[in-house]
C-alpha cells in the first residue's frame, strides 16, 4: 500500500518522488503509521509531520538505501523548532527541496545551536505512537536510526524514559540521520 501524500497533520516529502512511487510499505504497517498520525493529531494538535522513503510497490533494491527492500523501513522528516524574533520558538517542518536534497541533506547537528533546532518532544511523542500503533497490528519497531549527537538531545528530556525500551543505534550510520530518523519495523 501507499501512504496518501497527505493527511490533517502529514505529508510525503515529495510530491514527484511520492508520484514516481517510492512510498509503498506493507499493508498492515501503512495503518499502523496512519493510526500513528491520528494519535499525534491528538497529542500536538499544531504539529505537521513529514514522511520521507519507503520503498518500492514490489520492493528490491531502492537506491541509495541500503535498507527500505521489504516494505518495513520509513523514513521520518525530524520535528523541529525555529526561533521567533522575540526569542520563542514555533515548531516547523524541515524544507524538502531538491536544492537540500528533499531534506536528506539537512544537517541538524550543524544547526544544534541554531536554527532550526531538533523537536525532540514532538520526536518522542511521535515514536510513542508508532509503537503503540505498530503492537496493535502484531508489528514491533526493530531498530531507529538516529544521529549520535541528536539521540543525545532525547535522552536528555525527562520524556525519553518512555521510548527507552527501543532499540537504538548507537553508532553513526553510513549516511548522517539529523534530518530524518529512520524505523525498521518487524513482524512478530
Amino acid at each position: 500500500v501507499t501512504l496518501p501524500y497527505s493527511g490533517k497533520n502529514f505529508q510525503a516529502y515529495s510530491w514527484f518522488w511520492h508520484a514516481v512511487g517510492r512510498c509503498y510499505l506493507k499493508d498492515t504497517l501503512g495503518a499502523a503509521v496512519l493510526d500513528a498520525y491520528k494519535e499525534m493529531e491528538i497529542a500536538i494538535p499544531d504539529r505537521r509531520f513529514i514522511y520521507g522513503e519507503i520503498g518500492w510497490k514490489n520492493g528490491g533494491n531502492f537506491w541509495p538505501h541500503r535498507t527500505h527492500r521489504q516494505g518495513l523501513s520509513v523514513d521520518f522528516m525530524t520535528p523541529v523548532l525555529r526561533h521567533k524574533a522575540e526569542g520563542t520558538y514555533v515548531p516547523d517542518t524541515l524544507s524538502c527541496m531538491p536544492w537540500n536534497l528533499w531534506g536528506y541533506g539537512t544537517r541538524l547537528e550543524a544547526a544544534k545551536n541554531g536554527d532550526p533546532e531538533i523537536d525532540a518532544e514532538a520526536c518522542i511523542a511521535h515514536l510513542v505512537a508508532l509503537n503503540k500503533a505498530v503492537a496493535t497490528y502484531g508489528l514491533s519497531i526493530k531498530l531507529v536510526i538516529f544521529d549520535p549527537p541528536l539521540l543525545k538531545i532525547l535522552r536528555a528530556s525527562p520524556n525519553f524514559r518512555k521510548i527507552a525500551g527501543l532499540p537504538f543505534m548507537e553508532k553513526a550510520a553510513w549516511f548522517p540521520h539529523d534530518g530524518h530518523y529512520h524505523v525498521d519495523f518487524a513482524t512478530r
